[in-house]
């Protein structure tokens, strides 16, 4: 602990102390190599890595200030929030948030964590130590013309830097509760918007199960009309000639449109394996062009779009299907790489 002969092996990211220099002008690269002992070395190091650990999460905290700040004193803005637009612009926001503000009090924890273990097992024993500055003194290899009055200032200096980092540490565990509060408003955020947006979806869907039913009452009214005009509108119906094909034309129709009713859902299932594949290379090779063509293809990126969506028409699919196919002499309507 008390060493004068030591390496102390910084395994750092590159460049990471550059900013610290650049901020902190009362020390440079000298101050790293200075101390005459392996404990004053090491806590130095660790120092100034807590402080600039701690900036960076400041920086980062400051961040999520900016990205969620929202004026609640303008009511009719804020409820906004409790609406999503057609590209799930906020749930992608909040989901992405959540997920960065779990890792950072994981990240945060663990900084905190490791310090509290450094300083309980290396740093406290050596403050407790009540002949501290005697081991600084006989550590060193030379000894220097203030005697004693040199040895209390390291001791001075290494109390310092204990404070120093500890205050870091304070900052960390104020910024891991900023964190927490951060990710509970955007859990709160986030369960407002889908709930509100739940609510909506149901009015949507209760007004138009209303609309259907109408319409369906309807059509069973004038169903029986429109048979009995369809009877009346066939020229000699009692003849064999025409009753005969009539008889089969009406079960063979019957049995085609209940059959595709009754397997609508595995229809459209093998349809959208077919057809969904080949579009996405499509849309992949219309976003690799360099003109408006580009432009379309991120159109059909847009995820998950409402009735209102921006999304151009399906049409545009076949039309550069048959582009390609006239300027290029090129057939784009393959499946595409998984």
């Amino acid at each position: 602990m008390f060493s004068p002969l030591y390496t102390v092996l910084l395994l750092a990211p590159s460049r990471s102390f550059l900013p610290l220099f650049k901020e902190y002008r009362a020390f440079s690269l000298y101050d790293f190599i200075r101390h005459d002992t392996r404990i004053e070395a090491e806590l130095f190091c660790v120092t100034q890595g807590l402080a600039g650990v701690a900036d960076r999460w400041s920086a980062l905290d400051d961040y999520f200030d900016r990205l969620l700040v929202d004026d609640f004193m303008e009511p009719t803005k804020y409820s906004k929030l409790l609406f999503d637009d057609e590209n799930f612009t906020r749930s992608r926001k909040y989901f992405w948030a959540i997920g960065c503000l779990n890792e950072f009090d994981v990240s945060i924890a663990d900084n905190i964590k490791q310090w509290d273990l450094y300083y309980e097992g290396s740093i406290k024993p050596a403050l407790d130590k009540l002949n501290l500055a005697e081991l600084f003194d006989a550590a060193r290899l030379t000894k220097p013309k203030s005697g004693d009055a040199y040895n209390e200032k390291r001791v001075q200096e290494f109390e310092n830097l204990a404070k120093q980092a500890r205050r870091h540490r304070d900052i960390l565990e104020n910024l891991r509760t900023q964190f927490k509060n951060k990710l509970e408003t955007v859990k709160t955020l986030r369960d407002g918007l889908f709930n509100a947006s739940a609510l909506v979806e149901s009015r949507a869907s209760t007004r138009l199960g209303q609309n259907v039913k109408l319409l369906t009452y309807v059509s069973i009214f004038y169903l029986p009309l429109a048979f009995c005009a369809a009877l009346w509108a066939i020229p000699n119906i009692q003849e064999k000639s025409t009753k005969v094909p009539f008889v089969v034309t009406s079960v063979l129709v019957g049995f085609v449109t209940y059959f595709i009713v009754f397997n609508m859902d595995f229809m459209t299932n093998k349809l959208k394996m077919w057809y969904l594949p080949r579009r996405q290379n499509v849309v992949t090779q219309m976003q690799n062009q360099n003109d408006w063509w580009n432009q379309i293809g991120q159109r059909f990126e847009e995820f998950k779009p409402s009735s209102e969506s921006k999304v151009p028409t399906e049409w545009w699919i076949p039309l550069y299907v048959a582009h390609q196919a006239l300027k290029k002499r090129t057939w784009t309507w393959k499946k595409g790489e998984a």
